[in-house]
């Protein structure tokens, strides 16, 4: 658990430290929203998008957009500190999950190797015993079946 404590710790780090330079800002559609013919989800759409940096220079570019958005409408983005679009910054539930899943591999982790323990250990102890049994029943079996000398 210290492994997934120390993830948490780390991550909510990062967390911040990505947040702060991140924005979520709106663009402006400059074209109507376009399916492609491959689509299949309902924001499958693009659009030539516009927005302003911190910085206060426009950028232009082609993104996904909600089906059916018109030119002039808005959506709001991601854009990092130079005004690139980026992906959202991770949440609390983002960082939290990731604790979790890092736990729970180790705990996965530790449990098989103790498991492949357990069974080669099981293995070498009946390879003596089997070793000892066919020792014994050489020694007793003349003897039950009467082929003593």
């Amino acid at each position: 658990m210290a492994l997934a404590a120390f993830t948490a710790s780390n991550s909510r780090a990062q967390a911040v430290a990505v947040a702060a330079d991140r924005h979520h800002v709106p663009a402006t559609l400059l074209t109507d929203a376009a399916v492609p013919q491959d689509a299949t989800g309902p924001e499958s759409a693009t659009a030539t998008v516009a927005w302003t940096a911190p910085s206060g220079l426009a950028h232009e570019d082609v993104l996904g957009v909600p089906r059916g958005a018109t030119a002039g409408s808005t959506v709001r983005i991601w854009i990092d500190g130079q005004g690139d679009v980026t992906t959202r910054p991770a949440t609390t539930g983002d960082v939290a999950a990731e604790a979790g899943d890092v736990g729970l591999l180790t705990f996965a982790a530790i449990s098989l190797v103790a498991v492949m323990a357990y069974v080669l250990t099981c293995r070498v102890q009946d390879r003596g015993r089997l070793r000892r049994w066919a020792a014994d029943w050489d020694r007793v079996e003349p003897v039950w079946t009467g082929k003593v000398r």
